[in-house]
């Protein structure tokens, strides 16, 4: 009688480690397995983020590959900083022609996400270049 009950509070225990996932936790798990990190990737991550921010504290625990969605994350916001990071670096030297580059990385800078943003590591370059065109612009005028 006592091998029987060990044995039944193994398979219990065993049971307990393999518990069935739920039909949400598998299909948000596929979401993420189909992510193919590129620029064109954002709403594939997007609905992924989406779907298991939608699922309890216990589904989202069993969530095997959600450090897979996190770096998708991260993979996703650095293609579009380095981006960036490249257009200011190519500011160059300033002169009365520096104005278009200045604004274009500008505009690039403003179109980033918040955690985009955070990425980009010459964004100060970007406001010396800004504060030195316009000094130079009003130097050229007066």
């Amino acid at each position: 009688m006592r091998r029987l009950l060990v044995a039944f509070m193994l398979m219990c225990f065993a049971c307990g480690l393999c518990a069935c996932k739920s039909e949400a936790v598998k299909a948000v798990e596929q979401q993420i397995s189909d992510i193919v990190v590129s620029e064109d990737s954002g709403t594939a991550i997007a609905a992924s983020r989406k779907a298991y921010d939608a699922l309890t504290d216990k589904e989202k625990k069993a969530v095997a590959n959600y450090d897979s969605l996190v770096e998708a994350e991260a993979s996703y916001d650095k293609i579009f900083a380095d981006r960036v990071t490249e257009i200011i670096a190519k500011i160059g030297a300033i002169d009365e022609n520096s104005g278009t580059a200045i604004e274009a990385a500008r505009n690039a800078y403003d179109s980033l996400s918040k955690s985009q943003k955070q990425l980009v590591g010459n964004f100060d370059s970007l406001i010396s270049a800004e504060k030195e065109y316009e000094d130079y612009m009003v130097c050229l005028c007066g």
